[in-house]
């Protein structure tokens, strides 16, 4: 139960590597506890390729004092997982402050370098991207999205999609192509800044040493699976 109004809103689709959670996600918990951001975490753990309960136990660590939603499927599907979470974030939204952002984080974007949270809280942007800027195709690099760019340019490629499975990245890429396509507009006036260096992708990395075949994801977004190849 939310007792105040959140500042911020953070999703996260995960799988079972409590590990790699330690070290990618730890530290930027971390700053929201340091810096009191008064914040609330949905996360969504999909039962595939570890301990499920481990996970979660490890994650309970991580998100110490920190307000949480833990969704726990039984079986495992990206777009289930992206749909969901997105959903229960907009089942919230009166909760979120005005002036309020989302924040999508996956579970293997390590974050490198610490920030003042509040102060990009406290912005008028309305896409603040930590990844290069790439004209704007959309994806799901670590983002915070206004409120309302949330609503309009998130929340409602899926309210139209209405449940049906794909890659849940791509959902929203084509969604925003076809925008163009109409308008040439589309996006141009949006209020945004891209910082370089802040979270590293290092889940490619943790597969290699960990002799993990690449991410076996369908073009529905229902397939989840790891395979070890030692």
């Amino acid at each position: 139960m939310h007792l105040a109004m959140n500042d911020l809103y953070i999703i996260t689709t995960a799988i079972c590597r409590p590990k790699l959670h330690t070290k990618c996600l730890l530290s930027f918990a971390d700053d929201l506890r340091s810096q009191k951001i008064n914040a609330h975490w949905f996360l969504n753990i999909d039962p595939a390729l570890g301990d499920h309960s481990k996970t979660y136990e490890n994650f309970k660590t991580i998100l110490k004092g920190i307000s949480h939603t833990v969704t726990s499927p039984n079986e495992p599907c990206f777009f289930t997982a992206a749909n969901g979470l997105i959903h229960q974030c907009y089942n919230e939204i009166s909760k979120l402050n005005e002036g309020g952002y989302v924040f999508w984080l996956e579970d293997d974007k390590k974050y490198d370098i610490s920030f003042n949270i509040q102060e990009l809280i406290d912005s008028d942007y309305d896409y603040i991207g930590f990844h290069p800027n790439h004209l704007f195709e959309f994806s799901f690099h670590p983002s915070m999205w206004s409120k309302q760019f949330f609503l309009d340019h998130v929340y409602q490629p899926y309210v139209l999609n209405n449940g049906k499975k794909q890659d849940p990245e791509q959902l929203l890429i084509d969604y925003h192509r076809n925008k163009r396509k109409e308008n040439k507009d589309h996006f141009k006036d949006v209020n945004r800044i891209h910082f370089n260096g802040v979270f590293d992708h290092v889940g490619r990395e943790w597969n290699e040493q960990n002799n993990i075949k690449k991410w076996n994801k369908s073009k529905q977004g229902s397939s989840i699976s790891y395979e070890n190849i030692s």
